[in-house]
């Protein structure tokens, strides 16, 4: 699912990661993809490209 925005697609092209590892590596995956969309929402917010 494309979302438009190729950052946050990018960041969320990391969940396909989860499939094939073990349970306890999940929430490294997890908190990769949430810094990435936090970066993304605090430069759309301050109006940076």
């Amino acid at each position: 699912m494309a979302t438009g925005e190729p950052r946050v697609d990018e960041a969320l092209g990391h969940l396909g990661e989860l499939e094939g590892r073990q349970v306890s590596e999940h929430p490294a995956v997890f908190e990769r993809v949430h810094a990435q969309l936090v970066e993304v929402l605090g430069e759309l917010r301050s109006g940076a490209d």
